[in-house]
């Protein structure tokens, strides 16, 4: 496989994801970037990345947020999924189901039992 994908480290991950940020989030502030993932109340981000294996450069990424709800009368943590993005070079079915598939994953392994989002139209396909 051409791709690593990977769980990210919040803070040595940040530079590259940052750096897709500004390059395909136009106008979304740097100092988002803690609020989001760091000072959730329902608990830090979960975040995924994909790189390309032959130079490791970070050509996409996901997030899932955490998020308390009441779900038939108990509470659970659900996990938004957002800031999913994909360099326009690599925007193929591989290695973006690859970055779903292992955000699911690892939602599931940290106890997250529901996830939702609000997919672009270009994504929508993808997180269907």
């Amino acid at each position: 496989m051409p791709y690593l994908v990977r769980q990210a480290d919040t803070e040595s991950d940040r530079p590259e994801i940052i750096r897709l940020w500004n390059t395909y989030f136009e106008g979304v502030p740097e100092k988002r970037y803690p609020w989001i993932n760091m000072r959730n109340p329902a608990g830090n981000a979960l975040c995924v990345l994909a790189q390309e294996r032959e130079n490791n450069s970070v050509i996409g990424t996901c997030a899932l947020y955490p998020r308390r709800l009441s779900f038939r009368d108990r509470d659970i943590v659900a996990g938004i999924a957002g800031d999913f993005l994909m360099d326009r070079r690599h925007r193929t079915l591989g290695p973006a189901l690859r970055i779903l598939q292992e955000a699911i994953r690892l939602g599931k392994k940290t106890g997250i039992e529901l996830i939702y989002g609000f997919p672009s139209y270009q994504a929508e396909a993808v997180f269907l």
